[in-house]
This record gives structure tokens, C-alpha cells and sequence, in this order.
């Protein structure tokens, strides 16, 4: 299973139509996209260090991951699968 790749994750966070979930990796310091149709890893996004949790934002066209370690913020656009911003 792909999803045995991805270590130190917890609590992912799913899209409005529950295809794909975002979880924070806190040992690779990423976020990764997983199609929850087949469990296979879509993408892994840089996120800042020691990322915790994603959150999607109240329209669900982005994750917010909380990045414990630097103390910021990563905005990921879902469509693209890329970082819009670190705050």
C-alpha cells in the first residue's frame, strides 16, 4: 500500500466529496494528497517544519496546515496541489 510511505501522520482531512485526504507529515516536513479510492498517494506539497494537521477552509478549496515547528501557516490550493503561500 502506498500510503505506508508517508510516516508520522495523524487525523487526515478529506475534500467535500471525500476522494481525496490531506494529511501533515511531520518527519518529511510535507503535506500529502492521498485518492482515497485506492489509497495511493496523488502528490507530497513542501510545507513548513514539523507540520501538524490540515484543516480545509470553510469553502474546501484549501488546506491550511498548521506547521508546529517554524510556527506558520501552509496554504494548499486543492485543485493544484501546491502551496499558494507560507505565513
Amino acid at each position: 500500500m502506498a500510503c505506508a510511505e508517508v510516516v508520522g501522520t495523524a487525523n487526515p482531512t478529506f475534500t467535500i466529496d471525500s476522494l481525496y485526504a490531506y494529511v501533515a507529515d511531520g518527519d518529511s516536513n510535507q503535506a500529502t494528497a492521498i485518492d482515497t479510492s485506492n489509497d495511493e498517494i496523488i502528490t507530497t506539497i513542501p510545507a513548513g517544519d514539523e507540520p501538524r494537521r490540515a484543516y480545509a477552509s470553510s469553502d474546501r478549496t484549501k488546506m491550511v496546515v498548521l506547521n508546529n515547528g517554524d510556527q506558520t501557516i501552509s496554504v494548499i490550493d486543492v485543485k493544484k496541489n501546491r502551496e499558494m503561500c507560507r505565513r
